[in-house]
């Protein structure tokens, strides 16, 4: 504060202390991520013996969609499954039973094929549209997203050694 220099027994303390904190901040960040896993492995571990505890499978899609958000934050988790050729929605997060004629099912229809032709996981959001990123079948998203029905879409198979059976 006097102006005079920095003693050497000075920048050892300070180097000291810039180390001590260094060591504190890391431990206070490793804590924080054990923690958040040990949440994500407490929530699929209460999510499998969920699942494997019935043969409902509307109980078990319930469960999946439901779950979702304890891994991701999201506003609405869906699951479609293949029948007689298309994907037909069968478990909507929060809603005890689907109706086909729900204007949200109805909606999905375009997004649904658009999946069922492309096979694979797709993940897209209005900004991605925005910045011209390349998007597989931008024009059905981008009306989608328009029509204010959704953001973002992440869109995960579900296959098995036979195939595609639908999408989460």
């Amino acid at each position: 504060s006097d102006g005079a220099d920095f003693t050497e027994e000075d920048i050892a303390f300070i180097d000291h202390v810039a180390s001590s904190t260094s060591l504190a901040v890391r431990r206070c960040i490793l804590a924080r991520e054990n923690a958040d896993q040990l949440r994500l492995l407490r929530e699929l571990a209460r999510f499998g013996r969920e699942i494997t505890s019935t043969l409902d499978l509307n109980r078990v899609l319930q469960t999946v969609v439901n779950t979702t958000e304890a891994v991701i934050q999201r506003d609405r988790a869906i699951v479609a499954l293949l029948d007689g050729g298309t994907l037909k929605v069968r478990a909507v997060s929060e809603k005890v039973a689907v109706e086909a004629n729900e204007a949200e099912v109805r909606g999905l229809t375009e997004i649904l094929a658009t999946l069922l032709r492309l096979k694979r996981e797709i993940r897209v959001a209005v900004e991605a549209l925005e910045e011209g990123e390349e998007v597989p079948d931008r024009e059905v998203f981008a009306r989608h997203f328009e029509a204010g029905e959704m953001q973002s879409l992440l869109a995960l198979p579900l296959q098995d050694e036979e195939g595609l059976m639908g999408f989460l």
